[in-house]
């Protein structure tokens, strides 16, 4: 019993040594960090060369998303417009970002049913943008 109470506060009854900490505890703290990093993050009003090329590839996506989200008015109900008005490559960064979030979360009916479908008719000419024109086509012939 004194042994597991131990336990549970990280000795092992080893010369007072720490426990080491399971799968679960590592898991849980670069969750945790992982966490504090997103809360952390810049987020850029304008975007430069310097930080576009000092960003890693993990993280220029996101830098970039974010930049075009901060674009939107607090008056949500312009999202469509305010999207058509950024250019093509832009509108793709967009598009194929929330592509694929909602169907990594939820499929493509979510990704339909979602306010983000607003933008399935434009989609496939973004996917077509960047070289994923299996991906167009799927979405022109396989959901309508």
């Amino acid at each position: 019993m004194i042994k597991s109470f131990l336990k549970l506060f990280g000795f092992s009854g080893r010369s007072g040594q720490p426990v080491n900490k399971t799968d679960k505890e590592i898991l849980d703290e670069q969750i945790a960090k992982s966490i504090e990093d997103y809360k952390n993050r810049p987020i850029y009003k304008t975007l430069t060369a310097e930080i576009v090329d000092k960003a890693s590839d993990d993280d220029l996506l996101q830098i970039v998303v974010e930049h075009l989200i901060i674009k939107f008015s607090q008056d949500y109900t312009k999202k469509y417009e305010t999207v058509l008005s950024w250019t093509k490559p832009q509108q793709a960064v967009y598009m194929v970002w929330y592509l694929e979030a909602e169907v990594a979360n939820g499929g493509f009916n979510q990704y339909y049913f979602n306010s983000r479908g607003q933008f399935s008719e434009l989609t496939p000419a973004a996917l077509r943008l960047i070289g994923a024109n299996d991906l167009a086509e799927l979405m022109v012939t396989g959901f309508h």
